[in-house]
C-alpha cells in the first residue's frame, strides 16, 4: 500500500493589529496606556530599571513593521550608544528579523527596552556598553568602538 504524501503549506505570517498589541501590553505591562489621534498611535508608560531603580517614562510609537521607542523622562544623554538620529532606541538588528509584524510588542520590544535601560545605566557608570551588539564593519566608527570595548574587556579580565 502506497503512503500518501501530506501537503505542507508555508506558514503564513499574521500581523498583530493594534487591538491585539494593546491587549498584550495591558496584560503584561498594565502601566502603559494607549493614546490615539488621527495621525498617531502610541503607548506611554513607565519602566523601572533593575540596576539603579530609576523610573523612566517610555513612549512607543506604533508602527506594524517596527515600533519606535523613546525615553521621554529623564532625558537620556545625547551621546548614548544604541540610539538612532531621532533619539529612538536601537533595540534589535533589523536584518535578523527578530521583530516582525507577527510579533507582540509586549513580548519583544518592551523586554528589550528593559534590557536596554539596564545596559544604559551600566554604560553611564563604566563608559562601556556591555549589552549585545549587531555586527558592523571593523573599519566603521561603530566597529572601532566595539573593538575598543572588547580590548578593555580583555584587559579587565587579566
Amino acid at each position: 500500500m502506497k503512503k500518501r504524501r501530506r501537503t505542507v503549506f508555508p506558514r503564513r505570517l499574521h500581523s498583530r493589529n493594534l487591538a491585539l498589541q494593546d491587549y498584550w501590553i495591558n496584560k503584561l505591562f498594565p502601566q502603559f496606556i494607549l493614546h490615539q489621534d488621527q495621525h498617531q498611535r502610541y503607548w506611554i508608560g513607565t519602566l523601572t530599571s533593575t540596576h539603579k531603580h530609576q523610573v523612566y517614562t517610555i513612549k512607543i510609537d506604533y508602527n506594524q513593521e517596527s515600533p519606535k521607542v523613546f525615553i521621554t523622562h529623564p532625558q537620556i544623554l545625547n551621546n548614548s550608544p544604541h540610539t538612532y538620529a531621532d533619539n529612538s532606541l536601537c533595540l534589535h538588528y533589523p536584518p535578523d528579523h527578530s521583530f516582525r509584524e507577527d510579533k507582540f510588542i509586549a513580548k519583544t520590544i518592551l523586554p528589550w527596552t528593559c534590557e536596554w535601560l539596564y545596559f544604559y545605566e551600566i554604560w553611564k557608570e563604566t563608559g562601556v556598553w556591555w549589552g549585545p551588539e549587531a555586527p558592523h564593519q571593523v573599519s566603521s566608527p561603530k566597529g572601532q568602538r566595539i573593538v575598543r570595548k572588547m580590548a578593555r574587556g580583555a584587559a579587565a579580565a587579566r
